[in-house]
């Protein structure tokens, strides 16, 4: 996702940017919830849920290297799907507020 950025731009994202250690079951947030911040797998996955997909569907995952929340930083509106860390998973996000 970075990688045609200049050094100096990373530099930049990275200085505004926070590493958050996730715990198995940690919900990163909620459908409807504000969006304030964009985010990062570093590592491992996370599950994505919404109120449209039943529970026979299969749910969506994040991987390392996707990114998630973007839509709610720049058009300001509220969160679309709810993201949490698996039961039995420790992954790591990367955000990067406003």
């Amino acid at each position: 996702m970075f990688k045609d950025l200049p050094k100096i731009a990373i530099k930049k994202i990275s200085e505004f940017s926070k590493i958050v250690v996730l715990e198995p079951g940690d919900i990163v947030f909620d459908e409807g919830d504000a969006g304030h911040s964009f985010f990062l797998v570093a590592a491992g996955l996370l599950e994505v849920s919404h109120s449209r997909l039943t529970p026979e569907e299969n749910r969506p995952r994040l991987f390392t290297g996707d990114f998630f929340g973007e839509m709610s930083l720049l058009f300001n509106q509220p969160r679309i799907a709810s993201i949490k860390a698996p039961d039995i998973a420790d992954p790591t996000r990367s955000s990067l507020g406003r």
